[in-house]
């Protein structure tokens, strides 16, 4: 076909169904396979009450987009109860999936911190995630900027161990339907937390998201070879892009106790009531 425009000649050339149909077959690759992977570790602080508010502000100068805070309380000895003049133990967990490398830029300021007083005295460490779900939610946790429309519902893998513990972060009143989705995939059970869910306000904005206050997080361990299908079952009825606005995440689980083994063949199960997972 020819197109004439001021003088030139412009060819315009028809896709054959056979071009579309090469396109179409164009092989999928898995986004950790075509990017690197920056590696996440979930940051976990226990501090005393009052004193979250500074672990908050360092993780946001750094890029950490969501974390979650949940009470907690502690178990200090009688004799530094009394040399504080208080018997409030009331503790504040803050939890957040960051880059590894950012945990090296903020340890020390958190070390200084711990080391004013005896009030603001608390623990901070890291747990390496060995696979997340959600290209989308990859992103936003890694402060990555460059958003497209390629494939958002993946597991990307980080590490590999025979246990994971899988963690399910959802808004309030979404955690039945967290376990069942992740029963239809083969777990057991799982144990709910109840926390309260911030994000950064630059990410927020720049990625259009809305951390809602009142949160659940579901944990629920899981053997290796079954991980991908709780995940992605976990993503699908309640991931980022839904009304739960879920973050699924799994961790290395180097040794379990207490969990009935799983049998792959039927044959081979005790008639006797298997132990639900934790």
């Amino acid at each position: 076909m020819e197109k004439q425009h001021k003088g030139f000649a412009i060819f315009l050339r028809k896709s054959s169904p056979e071009n579309k149909e090469k396109a179409e077959k164009k092989p999928f690759v898995p986004y950790d396979k075509r990017n690197e992977i920056t590696p996440l570790v979930l940051f976990l602080s226990i501090v005393p009450q009052g004193q979250e508010e500074y672990i908050q502000k360092l993780l946001f100068q750094h890029h950490a987009n969501i974390f979650f805070r949940m009470r907690a309380e502690g178990t200090a000895h009688e004799i530094l109860s009394d040399v504080l003049a208080t018997t409030n133990n009331a503790k504040r967990i803050i939890a957040s999936l960051i880059k590894r490398d950012t945990f090296q830029a903020i340890k020390d300021p958190i070390a200084n911190k711990f080391a004013t007083s005896p009030y603001s005295a608390g623990i901070a460490l890291t747990i390496p995630v060995s696979s997340l779900y959600g290209v989308s939610a990859y992103k936003i946790l890694t402060d990555k900027r460059t958003l497209n429309s390629e494939a958002q519902k993946e597991v990307i893998p980080m590490n590999e161990n025979e246990y994971e513990a899988i963690y399910a972060i959802v808004n309030d009143g979404f955690s039945d339907l967290v376990m069942a989705a992740a029963r239809d995939a083969g777990a057991r059970g799982g144990t709910i937390v109840h926390a309260r869910g911030t994000g950064n306000p630059d990410a927020q904005k720049f990625f259009g998201i809305v951390v809602t206050p009142e949160k659940e997080m579901v944990l629920i361990v899981v053997k290796k070879d079954i991980r991908d299908q709780v995940l992605a079952a976990i993503g699908k009825e309640c991931g980022l892009q839904t009304k739960g606005q879920g973050i699924c995440f799994s961790l290395p689980v180097e040794s379990v106790i207490g969990l009935a083994a799983q049998n792959d063949s039927p044959e081979e199960e005790s008639e006797e009531e298997p132990a639900e997972s934790l």
